[in-house]
């Protein structure tokens, strides 16, 4: 079944012909059409999960995200900050290699619709401003997940440089950074990239048609090869039942030298 789109979504809101399931708040989790989101007012829906398979990643910007995977495949532990309605957790719980997943989400509302309305898997959640969580978790992990909002806008953190150093340090040494970007313009994005680079140098950035998000992927160690990555995009799509061959073939790395400029 073919994921909506947002604005689809949005639409059958305004029609009254959604669902409501749950609700928060601001917050309401709505259902129609074999589809479940949770919608935080205006245009922002910070999930959508397919009935009919739960695991599958229906966001273009959660397959960025988990396109962290090609370039570091088997993560044994798993930071993600931004729960959301638990996408990453479902599909780590429902992938072969099963990491320990810690996720941090600052809305006590936003974690108990995740476990009341979208099947949130056992694990750790840590109820807290992100800011301060990473201020006091001297961990390292294979796989940092970063999906932070504020209604429709990025969390200001993220242009926060103290913040982006905080962030790279819990990157293990073959770790992978994934951050859920949507910069208004291109000095925005870089305000975001310069400051990282310091820390991870290789950085891939992510797209998909009709997405404004861009994904964000960055480590210390460069990424495998392309024909590594598409083989490895191959394994993954039969695994998650989408497409992340398609997603491979747009990456855009970045070259490594520009950094050293910013170091």
């Amino acid at each position: 079944m073919t994921a909506p789109s947002i604005d689809h979504l949005l639409e059958l809101d305004r029609q009254g012909r959604a669902k409501r399931v749950a609700g928060r708040g601001n917050l309401r989790v709505l259902e129609a059409e074999g589809f479940r989101w949770l919608h935080s007012g205006g245009r922002a829906i910070q999930a959508v999960m397919g009935l009919s398979a739960p695991a599958r990643p229906c966001l273009a910007s959660t397959r960025h995200l988990l396109a962290a995977l090609l370039w570091h495949q088997h993560p044994e532990q798993v930071l993600n900050l931004g729960l959301g309605g638990g996408c990453i957790e479902r599909f780590l719980h429902a992938w072969g290699g099963k990491p320990v997943c810690r996720s941090v989400d600052a809305s006590g509302e936003v974690v108990a619709l995740a476990r009341a309305g979208f099947g949130l898997p056992p694990g750790e959640v840590i109820v807290a401003r992100v800011e301060a969580h990473l201020a006091d978790d001297p961990a390292s992990y294979g796989l940092v997940v970063c999906d932070l909002f504020e209604g429709e806008q990025e969390a200001p953190c993220l242009a926060d440089p103290v913040f982006v150093a905080r962030l790279a340090s819990r990157v293990a040494p073959d770790g992978v950074l994934a951050l859920n970007l949507s910069p208004p313009t291109e000095s925005a994005l870089l305000a975001v990239l310069l400051p990282l680079r310091r820390h991870l140098p290789w950085v891939i950035l992510c797209t998909s048609p009709g997405c404004g998000n861009v994904g964000v992927l960055a480590s210390r160690r460069p990424p495998p090869e392309a024909a590594v990555l598409l083989a490895r995009a191959a394994s993954l799509g039969r695994d998650a039942g989408v497409d992340f061959t398609e997603l491979a073939g747009r990456f855009r790395p970045l070259p490594p030298s520009l950094s050293e400029e910013y170091r």
